[in-house]
């Protein structure tokens, strides 16, 4: 978002006008995301919001955003309930919907699993992820004979653990955030198991590689075609996030700098972002 301010910025602004950003944190909890927004509004006056990237925060503050029309466009919320959330509400992301119907044919067409069991975070975005899996992979022909479902900030999930082997799956597809992720596959090792997992685009973190670790051998996860390297706008911006952050930029922050591109075409001056 500052790489896209800044250089719009310095090359004159809008019409002349410098673009103002205003941060806000949702802390990816709904309530709060909701607060964040009612203040961007009514004391900011935004006219756009970038966020949130949790689901369950973009449907908490969708009626809002739709009641005081103001364009709410998210960079990762994904669950099927955004398509009809708003005429104002918005995202550059690939909805539930596509991802779960895909894993669930990949799981049974190409996995070759017969039966499958579901672990996943318990709120909108794996709820949504695992319901259209489920869907998926029994019309092709599976079963799916265990779903368990862990909070965002659980710790512990080896009783969810437990009920999924004991079904005795050929496969577990496990839509999650970082910290879940890690947390399951980790006590999935303690448990002995060596049952084939299948995650989503969230796998791809650098985060849960990391803290994982051998844990995290093996896993199968769906994620979006990346962009072309050789288009000189994505090279161009992966070098500049390179150069200011040290850090190579990964699939959230390609997503979110389209947005703001997306929302300055459209000539307005301020903007708020609302992130976890």
């Amino acid at each position: 978002m500052d790489l896209a301010a800044e250089e719009i910025n310095a090359s004159g602004g809008i019409n002349g006008t410098k673009i103002q950003l205003i941060y806000e944190d949702s802390q990816a909890d709904p309530k709060t995301a909701t607060s964040a927004l009612q203040k961007l509004i009514n004391d900011d006056r935004v006219p756009a919001v970038v966020g949130d990237i949790a689901s369950s925060c973009v449907l908490a503050m969708a009626p809002l955003a739709e009641r005081s029309k103001v364009v709410l466009l998210s960079p990762g919320a994904s669950t099927p309930e955004i398509s009809q959330a708003g005429q104002y509400v918005f995202r550059n992301w690939q909805s539930d919907a596509l991802e779960g119907d895909v894993d669930g044919k990949y799981a049974f067409n190409h996995l070759k699993w017969r039966r499958a069991a579901c672990v996943y975070v318990n709120n909108a975005s794996g709820t949504g992820l695992s319901r259209v899996f489920k869907t998926s992979f029994e019309a092709a022909g599976g079963q799916v004979p265990s779903t368990e479902s862990f909070a965002e900030n659980a710790n512990d999930v080896r009783t969810q653990i437990a009920h999924v082997l004991a079904a005795k799956p050929d496969g577990i597809f496990l839509p999650g955030y970082p910290k879940g992720l890690v947390i399951t596959l980790r006590q999935l090792k303690e448990a002995g198991s060596h049952i084939p997992i299948l995650a989503t685009q969230a796998f791809d973190d650098p985060t849960v590689y990391k803290n994982a670790g051998a844990a995290a051998e093996g896993v199968i996860f769906s994620t979006t075609k990346p962009p072309d390297p050789k288009d000189p706008t994505v090279s161009h911006f992966k070098s500049a996030y390179l150069t200011n952050s040290r850090y190579a930029a990964e699939y959230f922050a390609c997503n979110i700098c389209s947005c703001w591109k997306a929302l300055a075409s459209a000539a307005w001056y301020s903007c708020a972002f609302i992130a976890k």
